[in-house]
């Protein structure tokens, strides 16, 4: 049997998909509602997941990349079965996604950012990090140049302004306390790639530079880590910055460094 697309084409249906949310996510559930921070963290993350792959149209939209892919000039008949095999797993992964956040709408479970309010609150910075990353989720996807997007916006204005405030409180916290998740999620959200600061290549570069002082640090190789360091940043030139800013850019990177997440190496 065929189903009709948008278009009144027809095409197979979609793999049947036995939902696991039940088994997993009952005792997931019971386990964050009894205060256990870990479960409170997971469930949030699980459910911000549901905010793009528990749409109506997102199965379809997952089995037409899968035909598009099966359909295209994958390389050599050597490797072509191998990559079907990868891709259709892939597929069948977030079919099975998908039918989870089906099921947890239908349970009626409190969103997201709840879960992970919840978590933060208990000081765990983990938890801070997960809020800050997630807490905008559902309104960053509103398309403004969509009717209604606009006013969606407007009518959640309070909301939003009070998580992203709360997001930037906790990051900080969750900095201090040399979080290098927090680390992370600054530097993309200054390079424009998360919704919880305004992007500004400065600031990027900056905080590009200081997380590459804390993972290198983090690995315990103290000669990578003094190659860094006397390196300076790398790629300023994709922020639109040229060598006149590499010396701002290198002291305040090493300022974030030396305060939250280790001594001089030279020191050290």
């Amino acid at each position: 049997m065929l189903l009709p697309d948008a278009e009144g084409a027809r095409r197979a249906p979609l793999p049947a998909v036995a939902p696991r949310a039940p088994r997993s996510f009952v005792a997931l559930r019971t386990d964050a509602e009894a205060g256990d921070v870990g479960a409170q963290i997971d469930l949030g993350v699980w459910l911000a997941r549901c905010i793009t792959q528990g749409e109506p149209g997102y199965a379809d939209t997952i089995v037409r990349q899968y035909e598009a892919t099966a359909a295209s000039g994958l390389p050599g008949t050597q490797w072509r079965g191998a990559l079907l095999d990868q891709q259709r797993t892939v597929r069948d992964r977030l079919l099975l996604e998908h039918a989870d956040c089906v099921l947890l709408a239908e349970s009626g479970i409190e969103p997201s950012h709840v879960w992970l309010e919840r978590a933060a609150r208990s000081g765990d910075i983990e938890a801070k990090v997960a809020y800050a990353a997630r807490a905008l989720d559902e309104f960053v996807r509103v398309d403004a140049d969509v009717a209604g997007g606009t006013v969606h916006y407007l009518d959640n204005l309070e909301e939003i302004v009070r998580r992203r405030d709360l997001g930037r409180r906790w990051l900080a916290d969750a900095l201090r306390a040399g979080s290098v998740d927090a680390l992370q999620l600054l530097a993309r959200a200054y390079a424009g790639d998360h919704p919880l600061y305004p992007p500004d290549p400065r600031q990027a570069a900056i905080h590009r530079h200081a997380l590459a002082l804390a993972q290198a640090r983090l690995s315990g190789d103290a000669a990578q880590l003094r190659s860094v360091w006397h390196g300076g940043p790398q790629g300023i030139a994709d922020e639109g910055l040229g060598p006149a800013d590499r010396p701002a850019i290198d002291a305040a990177a090493r300022r974030i460094y030396l305060q939250w997440f280790g001594p001089d190496p030279e020191e050290g």
